[in-house]
């Protein structure tokens, strides 16, 4: 009989933690292991002093350290997770479904005036420089970064082993640090790629590319785990 597949998570805890609540919700029984690669540093910063409009988050650690912030209002949110979790927080929360050029037509559409963008240390996109390009005030605030982790000890002994594993990559970010990580592990691997331009950050693991989700979040990562298990894709 062949080896049960794992999955191996390597987002930040929290993200992990509800991503893996949703696999076992689909295939009770599946091992998901977690093991961050990185994880979410919030720090000391001052909103600016202009009164906003609305808020831009494009991550949901963005909406964790407005809320300790005690900011509420709209929020204008690059994908559907995201735009859930300022809802609970709080905030009127439009979804622009997973795109960054779509969240920046829906604000130029909508028309707030003035604007926050909420962000990591290192952001893509660079959202606010396209909407002060549009005539909106548009400011930035670094509200978080994240700080590296090493491989759990449990996670690098699987993968220098055997049994097949699953690995869903969300950003470019988390593919490039998986690439410094995992090459060299010896563990049959399936790569699952949230975009393509996830698939293309990373090199290393091309190899190991299985399937690049249809849609940028993570019902679409859901789906791509389901083809993938029932599928084979790691024989």
């Amino acid at each position: 009989m062949a080896p049960v597949p794992y999955v191996l998570l390597t987002r930040p805890a929290e993200p992990s933690a509800r991503f893996a609540a949703r696999l076992s919700a689909r295939w009770p029984g599946l091992q998901v292991v977690i093991s961050p690669l990185q994880e979410v540093r919030l720090l000391d910063w001052q909103p600016p002093e202009t009164a906003a409009e609305a808020l831009i988050f494009t991550s949901q650690n963005a909406v964790t350290a407005a809320a300790r912030a005690g900011l509420r209002g709209l929020a204008y949110c690059v994908g559907d997770q995201t735009a859930g979790l300022a809802a609970k927080a709080g905030f009127t929360a439009i979804s622009a479904r997973g795109e960054a050029t779509a969240l920046v037509a829906r604000i130029a559409a909508d028309g707030p005036k003035t604007v926050w963008h909420l962000r990591g240390r290192e952001a893509r996109g660079d959202v606010a420089g396209q909407l002060r390009a549009l005539g909106f005030q548009a400011f930035e605030a670094v509200v978080y970064e994240m700080a590296i982790c090493p491989l759990d000890p449990f996670a690098r002994t699987l993968l220098q082993g055997g049994r097949p594993a699953l690995l869903p990559l969300f950003s470019p970010k988390s593919a490039r640090r998986a690439e410094n990580v995992l090459t060299g592990s010896t563990a049959p691997l399936a790569v699952l790629a949230l975009s393509e331009a996830v698939a293309r950050a990373s090199k290393g693991l091309e190899a190991r590319l299985r399937l690049v989700a249809k849609r940028p979040d993570a019902d679409g990562m859901l789906e791509i785990v389901d083809e993938a298990l029932n599928s084979g894709a790691l024989s």
